[in-house]
């Protein structure tokens, strides 16, 4: 039996789904002429501080990940950091989180300039 991907284009860039990180949240990769952009398929609730009676920041939200050509990420929740492809797969580091695509790469339907560029020499998990 055959598998299949869906593959679809929308506006200026392009959507495939399946991408899922170390902890288990599985994103949607649009592609466009500035980078990648990982949205959640999931609501992605994140806490305000450690400890017991933690409050949530904005819950239930669809925080996309930006994933620039330059090497530079950005969440509004997480702030500025850096992404890059490493050993086992993507690696995505902020100040406070450390996101990873392990044995995976992100690829878009149609080749980009930006693809395989960014490199990490630390492992994808934490």
């Amino acid at each position: 039996m055959w598998g299949a991907a869906i593959i679809l284009g929308v506006g200026l860039g392009t959507t495939a789904a399946g991408y899922t990180t170390d902890e288990g949240r599985t994103y949607e990769l649009a592609c466009n002429s500035s980078g990648y952009v990982l949205t959640p398929a999931d609501p992605v609730v994140r806490l305000a501080e450690p400890g017991a009676l933690r409050a949530p920041l904005e819950p239930f939200q669809t925080q996309p990940i930006y994933l620039g050509r330059s090497c530079d990420a950005f969440s509004e929740v997480l702030g500025d950091g850096e992404w890059g492809w490493a050993a086992g797969g993507v690696r995505i580091d902020f100040a406070d989180e450390v996101i990873g695509f392990p044995q995976q790469e992100l690829s878009c339907p149609s080749p980009r300039s930006y693809e395989g560029v960014c490199r990490f020499t630390r492992p994808v998990s934490r």
